[in-house]
């Protein structure tokens, strides 16, 4: 552990290890990056703290969008003195001990995946349906400033297209 927080105790004995690490990215922005500003002018991100059902709501939205407490949620948390992060901000998709492992080693043994490539799927650098490769903008001009140009019958001048475009 990088801190003596006891959030992060907490956090690293419940979360799996790659969810604790990037929770823990954020712990560590805590100190370096975060500080506590109570006036209400400024175009940071800001935490909503209800005393009432004790939530906690940021306008940054990584709890919603990621399902991890943000940096900031942390700093008010650590601010107001508390020693662990409510349950309810714990999402049981992160938690280390969602399949037991028993049932793991259990459902190992009896599947067996079967991976084939698509048939009649042939677009790997090609465009879809034209047999051709996919040329950048910038390369089919380059090309086609390569080539002569032919005079139009239409308008009798030397350029790239003729009568029909």
């Amino acid at each position: 552990m990088l801190s003596s927080s006891k959030i992060e105790a907490q956090l690293s004995d419940i979360y799996t290890r790659t969810i604790f690490l990037e929770v823990q990215k954020e712990l560590n922005k805590v100190v370096w990056y975060c500080t506590l500003k109570l006036d209400e002018d400024n175009d940071d991100d800001k935490v909503v703290h209800s005393l009432v059902d004790e939530s906690y709501d940021c306008s940054c939205h990584n709890f919603v969008r990621n399902g991890i407490l943000c940096r900031h949620v942390f700093k008010v948390m650590l601010n107001d003195g508390l020693q662990s992060v409510p349950e309810k901000y714990i999402l049981p998709r992160w938690r280390r001990g969602l399949v037991p492992v028993e049932t793991m080693h259990a459902r190992a043994s009896q599947i067996w995946l079967i991976f084939s490539p698509p048939s009649g799927i042939r677009n790997k650098g090609r465009a879809p349906g034209k047999g051709k490769r996919i040329v950048r903008v910038a390369k089919r001009e380059a090309n086609l400033a390569k080539k002569p140009k032919r005079k139009c019958k239409f308008c009798n001048k030397d350029t790239r297209h003729d009568s029909r475009n």
